[in-house]
């Protein structure tokens, strides 16, 4: 059951422009609830009787499972429940309630103390290998939501006379289906707290910023959630008829899946590299200012996350901004300084069509291709026209225009004198407003 987003390739090329943070607040909240979680556990774990021999070898073998989960979390995802592997073995231990037909007598504190042991191993290993620090505040999220199965499932007294759910489940008057039902219920309930949780963590923004968000996080977690769900409902019933083998047995297709999902991300960051590479080609060729197009990419990123774009919506427009000016190469003599932003309309819109044609020759690159061929559209006509014109065309226009008026070389007040001429005409004054937003924050830092 159950991260990062790529960063912007030209981001380092406008010092200042950092990532907007999820909300301090709320990361101190889940880790504190995290940290208190654990510090139960451990005090219950003192005081609770000795574990007998079956318990500790499910223990042993799901933690197992669940380091080799951390081992190979899947890279550059940036959400808490993207451990498919690690996450179904922790919940296939919450739910595991016999093996060989004895009831297994652990409760939610040893869950809770192998998870923690795992999650400290893991993150030693990742730091390790890749050098990158975890992220604590996805880690408690995990910690918390996984916590709450084990503890809803074998700790509160819910079922029928007042026995916890593990008892009722084992006591021989359920049929397996009914049981696999209720493990369900239990862990679609914590799916939810997650995916409200991961929402906490976002940025503050308004109610269509939260859309957004929520759209694009039951897009990218929830079917690799739903996989670790069904494995770890199926690892905790197959105990009783397999034994320890059905550990292995049923949790190896969410490592094959692992491992498919990283080739994809390896993929598209093959991908990106090209698209960066590419985006050179006019600075070599004299077309544009050296860097033109990284800095426009970076500043597209910053402003597009302070309008709360979503991830994917962000990949697009890096794309797009990196590659706006690739129909310049059709020009038979450059553009004065590269800049487009004096040229007349109709020939911004045929620079735009021919980057756009040339873009939409790449395989998976037709949201970018639409970004690059609307981008020169004036906001008018989507207010007076009613035409359809995308939040990311609309902020590359700017960012484009900041750039070629030279508000990134240091002329901030001069660009953005010019770009107030133009706006709700020419540009959309929500994107100058967020603009103007973040080129002030990074003017007043240094």
């Amino acid at each position: 059951m159950s991260g990062e987003s790529s960063v912007p390739t030209g981001q380092a090329a406008t010092p200042g422009l950092a990532r907007v943070q999820p909300r301090p607040w709320a990361q101190t909240l889940v880790v504190v609830l995290a940290a208190l979680t654990v510090i139960v556990a451990f005090v219950l774990r003192l005081r609770g009787e000795r574990l007998g021999t079956p318990e500790l070898m499910v223990l042993g073998c799901f933690f197992l499972a669940m380091l080799a989960g951390e081992a190979l979390r899947l890279d550059g995802q940036d959400h808490p429940m993207m451990f498919p592997l690690s996450g179904a073995a922790t919940a296939g231990l919450a739910l595991a309630g016999e093996l060989d037909g004895r009831t297994l007598g652990y409760g939610a504190a040893e869950v809770v103390i192998a998870q923690v042991a795992a999650m400290l191993l893991g993150s030693a290993w990742l730091q390790h290998r890749t050098g990158g620090r975890p992220r604590v505040h996805h880690y408690a999220v995990r910690l918390l939501v996984l916590s709450l199965v084990a503890v809803v499932y074998r700790e509160v007294p819910l079922g029928p006379g007042g026995r916890t759910l593990v008892a009722a489940a084992t006591d021989g008057t359920h049929v397996r289906w009914q049981v696999a039902l209720l493990m369900l219920a239990v862990l679609l309930a914590a799916t939810v707290l997650a995916f409200a949780l991961q929402l906490l963590l976002r940025p503050r923004g308004g109610h269509r910023a939260r859309w957004h968000f929520f759209q694009e996080d039951v897009r990218s977690a929830l079917p690799v959630t739903l996989a670790a769900m069904s494995a770890a409902v199926v690892v905790a019933l197959g105990l009783r008829a397999l034994s320890l083998f059905a550990v292995p047995l049923f949790l190896t297709p969410l490592v094959l899946m692992g491992f498919a999902i990283q080739r994809q991300r390896r993929a598209g960051r093959a991908r990106q590299q090209s698209i960066a590479a590419l985006s050179r080609m006019t600075d070599l060729a004299g077309y544009t200012r050296e860097g033109h197009s990284e800095r426009v990419a970076a500043l597209c990123d910053v402003v597009g996350r302070a309008m709360h774009l979503t991830d994917r919506e962000l990949v697009d427009l890096e794309a797009a901004a990196l590659l706006h000016d690739i129909g310049q190469v059709a020009l038979r003599d450059p553009i004065p300084g590269g800049a487009t932003v004096g040229l007349a309309p109709v020939d911004q819109e045929r620079i735009a069509d021919d980057g756009a044609a040339i873009v939409r020759r790449t395989e998976a690159m037709d949201r970018p291709a639409t970004i690059i061929s609307e981008h020169p559209t004036p906001f008018r006509i989507l207010r007076e026209e009613g035409r359809p014109l995308s939040r990311a065309a609309r902020i590359l226009k700017v960012c484009n225009a900041f750039d070629d008026l030279g508000g990134t070389r240091g002329d901030r007040d001069a660009a953005l004198e010019r770009i107030l001429l133009g706006l709700g005409y020419e540009y959309d004054p929500e994107v100058v407003d967020a603009l103007t937003e973040v080129t002030e924050r990074v003017t007043r830092a240094a």
